[in-house]
């Protein structure tokens, strides 16, 4: 275990199954779309099928189950939390439902960080993001001080003409 603690279980685990070895560009793009649809879904079952899905595919990846519950156990209170509003105001179907789609949710960003190394996640969203480079968006949206103050004021005055003071 790392030094991380709870975040030490949204690491990459190295592994060998399909998950790991599809695309990053594709994982992002079935996550995004599996989301939408579990959000925007209001029924029990639709709610079940999704967390079905998301527990076959959890289980395609071969990592253990234990990976699971390292990261539902640190939410667990804040369900339980969340279940007592949603039993007041919405009933137990309300509670239920959410917490199958907090669930399903849990599981997917867990298998999206999981089955993928950090850089080729970088390297997938670089690819993704390419085409706004076309219509004048950098992939380095960072300051650039160059681009406000001219080159021939001095650093420091660059920073003293900021000062809210």
């Amino acid at each position: 275990m790392s030094s991380f603690g709870a975040l030490s279980t949204l690491q990459y685990v190295p592994g060998d199954s399909f998950l790991h070895r599809l695309d990053p560009r594709s994982k992002y793009g079935f996550v995004a779309s599996y989301s939408i649809s579990l959000v925007s879904s209001h029924s029990f079952t639709a709610s079940l099928i999704y967390t079905l899905v998301a527990l076959f595919l959890f289980l395609l990846s071969k990592l253990r189950l234990y990976l699971l519950w390292e990261n539902i156990r640190g939410l667990f209170i804040v369900m339980i939390i969340l279940n007592y509003f949603q039993i007041v105001l919405n009933g137990v179907e309300g509670a239920a439902l959410m917490t199958l789609k907090m669930i399903s949710f849990i599981l997917m960003v867990t298998l999206l960080l999981s089955t993928t190394p950090p850089e080729k996640q970088t390297e997938g969203l670089h690819k993704l993001f390419s085409p706004l480079r076309r219509i004048g968006q950098s992939r380095y949206r960072g300051w650039n001080p160059h681009r406000y103050w001219p080159a021939s004021v001095p650093t420091k005055q660059r920073h003293l003409s900021r000062s809210p003071f």
